[in-house]
């Protein structure tokens, strides 16, 4: 944790120390509780299953556990006090409406009623049932013991007016919390009835803390052990005050400072604080209390370990806010596991299943979850089904041990404004991937660690995100990750639902997103956004394309195009975001910075119509601010003495876009301090380098502005790396190179003609508007290396290995109708399929050119599934896609225009 070991192990011991105090003054049992100090005599007897019961001999048989029948005769087998005795007589006299006592003339019959009704209010086996389903409500002070197990019977209301150290708690009634403050104990509640304590518009002002005790290692009806459960028809209402969740800082506070200057807040002394890294480190994060106020200036009990950075820049009249966000931790509704939970990491847990209601806010969960424990979440709602008449709004998750707020096959349930610090694993979890319709507003997630190794729940908890998402269509609207160990926001969509959500009919990776709209991410370690590597159906991890169809499941329906607007996202050590998609994801509006790279696009067109093109518009990139944060003392700086992205590789180049994969458009993109210098270089356009893949032609610029930037980087040629050496893109305005259409490529590109520049300090080339391209891709079949060269007419030549895991798979752009011969290190391919995969606006209508010797024997060639051939080799220099074999050179010619497919059989 943030605080010093030392510090934390003083404050567990206090509050040890302060709980044992209140168990020892505020103590009862129907027994009389020995002085002194001693504890109490230990609960009753249980059985196998974990239900209390009360054990009576009845009239002529032996001591057994039973329900006690009306008109029969009991004796306890262990006596009671006269300080019990009066007790019991009291429960009697208060039960008005059940009608037990007839013809009854002595102590000792009214003694055994007495008994009997003990064991109705005492056991969780034996209901009330007799009560009236209209009885008065009863203080528990004068009804129920405070130790022990207890059940509130159906149609009983009582009002919670006393501290309690229970064993276990069942309310089959009501529990209502009275106006007083209240400290409550116990290994589990299980409500079916109804637990209520204050509502939203009448709040509970006092304070109400139920501390879940125990090992962690028990069982009680299935749900382990330090729990609140609510089951299907009950009803878990907390109201408590109404506080300010979270607010950003407005001035920075400097290490060493005790002040913190605050956007408005309803805040006092007292409150305990945690204050969001602004770095690459999430765990700059802290926590702080409030020793005194002035309006929004507050002062806290510890100088700051850490600068906590607020600044906004401005670049072309667009922003850049990067302030640490500080959110409140205590409320006076505190559900928490007790403080050995620190040790074990199995604190509380509290599920919800289906058919329950559930109404919290103003309220606090600490030390709850369980490691590695699936289903033992601080807050979980369990295949929970429609959640309309349900909330958790204004809460505080913090100092956890199995991620803050589980959604499990939950839908239309609204999860806002709530403040989740400090857990294992990821922090705000949709799990399956039905979990649609939810409303996700205004919450702040700080500090999300990687899951402790050996203990994590799914393989991806080892990569933790603050929110995780399974399915697209939920309304994600003004909340902020603000550190977490991989991702901030994460889509991890899985083909179908898994576990027990599986549904054939829902298609998480091809449903469309409901709206992601002015979230936040800072201090992550790898993305801000990452809408990739999906869970297959045994929580593995996969790449995975989003494809977001009118209607999922139909590939043939229209692309819908996913958009996210106004999304902040900085201090990443990978990328502001990482998307991979075939639908053309909009983003609109967006601000970055500090990234090692602002975007990875790997957007791919496809479909009949060739619109789902990757766009990012109306934008700020910005490549270093003025927040230079506070690397460790093992961090090698930047030369400024800033925090870099890669410390472990300080001359990694600073990237604005880097063009993969595509088509990818920019549009009124702001590109602000993208300046290299002696440490490292530095470029607002740039490409993914070293890159294997493919790389569209059809990447292009719209009117980009430039503030204090080198427009392009390009890397250098390395033989083999595919992508790399046909890096292109077109200048639409001629914003970037001055000269409207002009085309930007690598320095001795394949790509590059007589009418190309060079432009050393972009590492490029600038070719002319009369440059088209066209990318073709091959893919061998036999699986084996694709190791090519390719000969350009000219003299141009480069070689071609295979890109990545697919090492049968080569791709190249073109310059059309130029003629490109191809050769194979070994033996020629009998098996392969070639496709055009983009044509840049100014090919268009010009072929692709190529040829390459035959293979030995017999084989089969087709262009979009056509055996014909052209009649003669000069019959290729127009007209539509056709072949030629040349039988002197033994060579097949190749011309193609527009889309299309070639497959040479062997």
């Amino acid at each position: 944790m943030v605080e010093s070991g030392a510090e934390r192990r003083e404050e567990e011991e206090e509050e040890e120390e302060e709980e044992e105090e209140e168990e020892e003054e505020e103590e009862e049992c129907v027994h009389d509780t020995p002085r002194a100090g001693r504890r109490a005599a230990p609960p009753p007897p249980r059985t196998t299953a974990g239900i209390p019961k009360t054990r009576f001999a009845r009239e002529g048989r032996e001591s057994q556990l039973l329900q006690p029948t009306l008109g029969t005769n009991y004796e306890i087998v262990t006596p009671l006090t006269p300080s019990c005795e009066r007790f019991l007589i009291r429960c009697v006299a208060s039960i008005a409406t059940v009608r037990v006592i007839e013809r009854v003339s002595s102590m000792r019959s009214k003694r055994r009623i007495g008994l009997v009704v003990l064991a109705l209010v005492t056991s969780l086996a034996v209901p009330l049932a007799t009560a009236s389903a209209t009885a008065a409500p009863v203080n528990w002070s004068a009804a129920y013991p405070t130790t022990g197990d207890v059940t509130i019977p159906q149609g009983q209301t009582v009002i919670l007016d006393t501290n309690l150290n229970l064993n276990g708690l069942i309310i089959n009634g009501t529990l209502r919390c009275g106006d007083v403050g209240i400290q409550m104990q116990a290994r589990y509640i299980l409500v079916n009835g109804t637990f209520r304590c204050g509502t939203s518009a009448n709040r509970f002002r006092k304070n109400l803390t139920i501390t879940l005790k125990g090992s962690g290692n028990g069982n009680f009806f299935g749900y382990g052990d330090k729990y609140i459960v609510v089951e299907g028809g009950g009803t878990l209402s907390l109201h408590g005050k109404a506080r300010t969740p979270w607010v950003r800082l407005t001035q920075t506070a400097a290490e060493g400072s005790t002040t913190l200057h605050l956007e408005d807040h309803d805040w006092k002394v007292g409150d305990r604080l945690a204050i969001a890294s602004t770095d690459f480190r999430a765990e700059q994060a802290e926590e702080v209390k409030i020793v005194a106020k002035n309006r929004n200036r507050v002062t806290i009990d510890k100088p700051l370990e850490y600068m906590h950075y607020c600044g906004t820049e401005t670049y072309r009249n667009r922003d850049i806010v990067e302030c640490a966000e500080v959110g409140l931790l205590k409320r006076n509704i505190t559900i928490r596991g007790n403080p050995a939970s620190n040790n074990t990491l199995l604190g509380g847990h509290a599920m919800f299943r289906s058919g329950a209601s559930i109404q919290i806010e103003g309220a606090t969960f600490q030390r709850m979850g369980q490691v590695g424990r699936l289903g033992r979440y601080p807050v979980h709602f369990h295949l929970f089904g429609d959640g309309s008449d349900s909330y958790f709004r204004n809460n505080s998750v913090w100092r956890t041990y199995n991620r803050w707020v589980t959604m499990h096959g939950v839908q239309n349930l609204r999860v806002n404004h709530n403040v989740g610090y400090d857990t294992l694993g990821h922090g705000f979890y949709m799990e399956d991937g039905n979990e649609v319709d939810n409303r996700m507003v205004g919450n702040l997630g700080i500090l999300a660690r990687e899951g402790q190794p050996g203990n994590l729940v799914t393989p991806s908890d080892d990569d933790a995100a603050v929110f995780w998402f399974a399915n697209p269509d939920n309304h994600i609207v003004g909340n902020v990750a603000a550190g977490g160990d991989h991702s901030g926001f994460w889509y991890a969509l899985p083909e179908h639902p898994l576990g027990p959500s599986f549904d054939p009919n829902i298609w998480p990776r091809q449903t469309p997103l409901d709206r992601f709209h002015n979230n936040t991410a800072h201090s992550v370690g790898f993305a801000g956004l990452m809408i990739d590597l999906g869970e297959r159906p045994d929580r593995e991890l996969e790449t995975t394309w989003y494809n977001p169809r009118a209607i999922p499941g139909d590939d043939n329906s229209p692309h819908v195009r996913p958009k996210f607007t106004k999304f902040t996202s900085y201090k990443s050590r990978g990328y502001g975001m990482w998307v991979r998609t075939f639908s053309g994801a909009l983003f609109d509006g967006v601000a970055y910075a500090d990234n090692w790279r602002s975007f990875y696009l790997a957007n791919i067109r496809s479909g009949p119509s060739r619109d789902n093109v990757g766009l990012v518009r109306n934008s700020l990139l910005v490549g270093e601010t003025d927040n230079v944060g506070q690397p460790e003392s093992w961090e090698t700086t930047g030369l400024d003495g800033r925090s870099l992205p890669k410390f472990w590789e300080p001359d990694a180049a600073l990237g604005g876009v880097p063009f993969y994969d595509g088509p990818m458009h920019i549009k009124s993109v702001v590109f602000a301090n993208f300046k290299s210098n002696t440490q490292r270089d530095a470029g607002a356009l740039t490409n993914l380098f070293p890159n294997a893949f493919w790389v569209s032609p059809e990447n292009a610029v719209w009117n980009a502005k430039f503030v204090n930037s080198q427009k392009v980087l390009l890397p250098d040629i390395v033989e083999f790396v595919d992508g790399d050496a046909t890096t292109v893109f077109t200048d639409k305005t001629g914003s970037v190179t001055g000269v409207e259409g002009a085309t930007v490529t690598v320095r001795d590109a394949l790509v590059a003609n007589a009418t190309c520049t060079t432009r050393p300090r972009w590492n490029a080339r600038q070719c002319g508007p009369d440059v088209g391209h066209v990318s073709l891709v091959m893919s061998r079949l036999d699986g084996q290396w694709a190791r090519m060269e390719m000969l350009r007419e000219g003299g141009k030549r480069m070689g071609f290995d295979g890109s990545g895991d697919q090492d049968s798979t080569v791709f190249f752009t073109l310059i059309p109708e130029m003629t490109h011969k191809l050769t194979w290190e070994t033996t020629v391919p009998r098996d392969f399929n070639m496709y055009v995969a983009g044509i840049s606006e100014s090919a268009e209508g010009n072929g692709a050119r190529f040829d390459f010797p035959a293979p030995s024997g017999s084989w089969d060639f087709q262009v979009n599934g056509q055996t014909t051939s052209a009649g003669s080799l000069s019959a290729l220099d127009s007209g539509p896609s056709n072949w030629y074999y040349e039988a002197n050179t033994n060579r097949i010619h190749v011309r193609l225009v527009g889309d299309n497919w070639v497959t040479m059989r062997g």
